[in-house]
Protein backbone atom coordinates (compact mmCIF):
# COMPACT_ATOMS: atom_id res chain seq x y z
CA UNK A 1 0.00 0.00 0.00
CA UNK A 2 1.57 3.68 -1.30
CA UNK A 3 0.03 6.30 0.47
CA UNK A 4 0.66 10.21 0.09
CA UNK A 5 3.02 11.94 2.18
CA UNK A 6 0.58 13.40 4.58
CA UNK A 7 -1.45 10.67 4.92
CA UNK A 8 -1.02 7.65 8.12
CA UNK A 9 -1.98 5.02 9.05
CA UNK A 10 -3.19 5.60 12.56
CA UNK A 11 -4.16 3.33 15.20
CA UNK A 12 -8.23 3.55 15.54
CA UNK A 13 -8.20 4.08 19.54
CA UNK A 14 -5.54 6.67 18.96
CA UNK A 15 -8.22 9.04 17.27
CA UNK A 16 -10.31 11.53 19.25
CA UNK A 17 -13.88 12.88 17.52
CA UNK A 18 -15.16 16.20 18.13
CA UNK A 19 -18.81 15.65 17.04
CA UNK A 20 -21.73 13.16 16.99
CA UNK A 21 -22.64 11.57 14.13
CA UNK A 22 -25.91 12.23 12.51
CA UNK A 23 -27.73 8.50 12.38
CA UNK A 24 -29.24 8.75 8.82
CA UNK A 25 -26.00 10.14 7.66
CA UNK A 26 -23.97 6.60 9.27
CA UNK A 27 -26.15 4.72 8.15
CA UNK A 28 -26.26 5.87 4.58
CA UNK A 29 -22.21 5.51 4.62
CA UNK A 30 -22.09 2.67 6.53
CA UNK A 31 -24.14 0.40 3.64
CA UNK A 32 -21.67 2.44 0.94
CA UNK A 33 -18.42 1.31 2.60
CA UNK A 34 -19.49 -2.22 3.77
CA UNK A 35 -21.03 -2.91 0.51
CA UNK A 36 -18.08 -1.43 -1.68
CA UNK A 37 -15.07 -2.63 0.61
CA UNK A 38 -13.53 1.09 0.12
CA UNK A 39 -12.45 3.99 1.61
CA UNK A 40 -12.36 6.66 -0.72
CA UNK A 41 -10.51 9.82 1.47
CA UNK A 42 -8.78 9.89 4.27
CA UNK A 43 -9.97 11.19 7.58
CA UNK A 44 -8.81 15.12 8.41
CA UNK A 45 -6.84 14.94 12.08
CA UNK A 46 -4.89 17.66 13.57
CA UNK A 47 -1.73 16.45 13.68
CA UNK A 48 -0.63 16.54 17.27
CA UNK A 49 -3.82 15.60 19.36
CA UNK A 50 -5.17 12.85 16.65
CA UNK A 51 -8.70 14.66 17.20
CA UNK A 52 -10.68 14.02 13.94
CA UNK A 53 -11.74 17.41 12.19
CA UNK A 54 -13.53 15.95 9.57
CA UNK A 55 -14.53 12.59 9.01
CA UNK A 56 -16.35 11.60 11.81
CA UNK A 57 -19.29 9.09 10.60
CA UNK A 58 -16.62 7.26 8.42
CA UNK A 59 -14.55 6.82 11.98
CA UNK A 60 -17.44 5.20 13.24
CA UNK A 61 -18.31 3.21 10.49
CA UNK A 62 -14.95 1.76 10.64
CA UNK A 63 -15.15 1.12 13.92
CA UNK A 64 -18.40 -0.80 13.42
CA UNK A 65 -16.58 -2.67 10.54
CA UNK A 66 -13.58 -3.77 12.95
CA UNK A 67 -10.64 -1.76 11.26
CA UNK A 68 -7.23 -1.31 13.31
CA UNK A 69 -6.13 1.50 11.54
CA UNK A 70 -7.25 4.33 9.62
CA UNK A 71 -5.98 6.75 7.27
CA UNK A 72 -5.45 10.05 7.85
CA UNK A 73 -4.15 13.53 6.45
CA UNK A 74 -2.39 15.13 9.27
CA UNK A 75 -2.85 18.98 9.61
CA UNK A 76 -1.20 21.90 11.73
CA UNK A 77 -4.45 23.31 13.10
CA UNK A 78 -3.11 26.71 12.50
CA UNK A 79 -3.29 26.09 8.84
CA UNK A 80 -6.67 25.00 8.80
CA UNK A 81 -10.28 27.01 8.06
CA UNK A 82 -13.05 26.82 10.49
CA UNK A 83 -16.32 27.70 9.60
CA UNK A 84 -19.77 26.32 11.00
CA UNK A 85 -23.28 24.82 9.22
CA UNK A 86 -25.99 27.28 9.42
CA UNK A 87 -29.51 25.25 10.09
CA UNK A 88 -32.32 25.53 7.74
CA UNK A 89 -35.82 25.14 9.34
CA UNK A 90 -39.15 24.24 8.44
CA UNK A 91 -40.83 26.46 11.32
CA UNK A 92 -41.62 29.98 10.92
CA UNK A 93 -40.24 32.45 13.42
CA UNK A 94 -43.04 32.96 15.91
CA UNK A 95 -43.11 29.25 16.29
CA UNK A 96 -39.21 28.42 16.99
CA UNK A 97 -38.85 31.79 19.06
CA UNK A 98 -41.75 30.12 21.61
CA UNK A 99 -40.06 26.87 21.67
CA UNK A 100 -37.14 27.86 22.79
CA UNK A 101 -38.41 30.12 25.45
CA UNK A 102 -40.18 27.02 26.63
CA UNK A 103 -37.12 25.49 27.12
CA UNK A 104 -34.98 27.85 28.68
CA UNK A 105 -33.01 29.90 26.21
CA UNK A 106 -33.04 33.75 26.70
CA UNK A 107 -32.79 36.17 24.23
CA UNK A 108 -29.34 37.64 25.18
CA UNK A 109 -27.79 41.30 23.55
CA UNK A 110 -24.61 40.85 24.34
CA UNK A 111 -21.76 39.33 21.83
CA UNK A 112 -21.61 36.32 24.43
CA UNK A 113 -24.09 34.04 22.64
CA UNK A 114 -24.30 30.55 21.69
CA UNK A 115 -26.57 30.72 18.40
CA UNK A 116 -28.77 33.04 16.32
CA UNK A 117 -32.12 32.82 15.04
CA UNK A 118 -32.71 34.82 11.17
CA UNK A 119 -35.92 35.63 9.12
CA UNK A 120 -35.71 38.19 6.73
CA UNK A 121 -34.00 41.18 8.11
CA UNK A 122 -34.15 40.15 11.81
CA UNK A 123 -31.69 38.65 14.12
CA UNK A 124 -31.92 37.44 17.48
CA UNK A 125 -29.31 36.05 19.62
CA UNK A 126 -29.86 33.30 22.49
CA UNK A 127 -27.85 31.52 25.12
CA UNK A 128 -28.51 29.88 28.53
CA UNK A 129 -25.63 27.97 29.81
CA UNK A 130 -23.06 27.64 27.76
CA UNK A 131 -21.66 27.04 23.79
CA UNK A 132 -21.31 23.07 24.11
CA UNK A 133 -24.50 22.47 26.02
CA UNK A 134 -26.63 25.16 24.35
CA UNK A 135 -25.90 23.30 21.09
CA UNK A 136 -26.71 19.96 22.55
CA UNK A 137 -29.71 21.49 23.66
CA UNK A 138 -30.44 22.96 21.07
CA UNK A 139 -29.95 19.96 18.54
CA UNK A 140 -32.67 17.71 20.47
CA UNK A 141 -34.88 20.17 20.04
CA UNK A 142 -34.62 21.11 16.44
CA UNK A 143 -33.64 18.00 15.20
CA UNK A 144 -36.95 16.88 13.05
CA UNK A 145 -37.46 20.33 11.64
CA UNK A 146 -34.41 20.80 10.23
CA UNK A 147 -34.66 21.19 5.90
CA UNK A 148 -30.91 21.14 4.75
CA UNK A 149 -27.65 22.32 6.58
CA UNK A 150 -25.92 25.70 4.69
CA UNK A 151 -22.26 26.49 4.82
CA UNK A 152 -21.52 29.80 6.51
CA UNK A 153 -19.22 30.75 4.20
CA UNK A 154 -22.35 30.17 1.36
CA UNK A 155 -25.35 31.53 3.53
CA UNK A 156 -25.65 35.12 2.40
CA UNK A 157 -26.16 33.73 -1.56
CA UNK A 158 -28.09 31.04 -0.83
CA UNK A 159 -30.38 33.27 1.77
CA UNK A 160 -34.38 33.23 1.38
CA UNK A 161 -36.85 35.32 3.54
CA UNK A 162 -39.26 32.24 3.43
CA UNK A 163 -36.89 29.93 5.74
CA UNK A 164 -36.05 30.59 9.69
CA UNK A 165 -32.34 30.15 9.83
CA UNK A 166 -29.84 28.67 12.81
CA UNK A 167 -26.44 29.86 13.04
CA UNK A 168 -24.51 28.47 15.88
CA UNK A 169 -21.50 30.46 17.31
CA UNK A 170 -18.32 28.66 16.11
CA UNK A 171 -16.21 27.72 19.11
CA UNK A 172 -12.54 28.55 19.20
CA UNK A 173 -10.21 25.93 18.16
CA UNK A 174 -8.74 25.44 21.57
CA UNK A 175 -12.40 24.41 22.35
CA UNK A 176 -12.39 22.33 20.05
CA UNK A 177 -9.36 20.22 20.84
CA UNK A 178 -10.19 20.33 24.34
CA UNK A 179 -13.41 19.23 24.48
CA UNK A 180 -12.96 16.22 22.03
CA UNK A 181 -9.85 14.80 24.51
CA UNK A 182 -12.43 14.59 27.27
CA UNK A 183 -15.28 13.13 25.09
CA UNK A 184 -17.52 15.94 25.23
CA UNK A 185 -18.73 16.07 21.80
CA UNK A 186 -20.65 18.39 20.34
CA UNK A 187 -23.63 17.73 17.78
CA UNK A 188 -23.34 17.06 14.06
CA UNK A 189 -22.60 20.28 12.23
CA UNK A 190 -21.32 22.33 14.64
CA UNK A 191 -18.12 22.65 12.70
CA UNK A 192 -16.59 22.89 9.29
CA UNK A 193 -13.08 22.02 8.39
CA UNK A 194 -11.20 23.74 5.23
CA UNK A 195 -7.91 22.53 4.44
CA UNK A 196 -5.59 24.42 1.67
CA UNK A 197 -4.75 21.66 -0.38
CA UNK A 198 -7.01 19.14 -2.18
CA UNK A 199 -7.82 16.18 -0.22
CA UNK A 200 -6.60 13.07 -2.20
CA UNK A 201 -8.26 10.18 -3.14
CA UNK A 202 -6.75 6.96 -1.52
CA UNK A 203 -9.52 4.48 -2.97
CA UNK A 204 -7.89 1.96 -0.16
CA UNK A 205 -9.46 -1.51 0.55
CA UNK A 206 -11.02 -2.16 4.47
CA UNK A 207 -9.02 -5.29 4.33
CA UNK A 208 -5.81 -3.54 4.18
CA UNK A 209 -6.75 -1.52 7.19
CA UNK A 210 -7.57 -4.53 9.75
Amino acid sequence: MVLERKVKLIYIHDLKPHESVCPIRFYEMLKDIKSRGILDYPLIVEKNSYVILDGTHRYNVLKVLKADFVPCYLVDYKDVNLLTWVRRVSLDANTILNILEKYGFRETFSNNYSFKIVYKNKTYNYRERGLRDDLLKLQNIIRDYIISYVPLDKFEESFSENYVYIVPKIPTKKEIINNALRNRLYPPKTTRHIVKEELPKINISLNELK
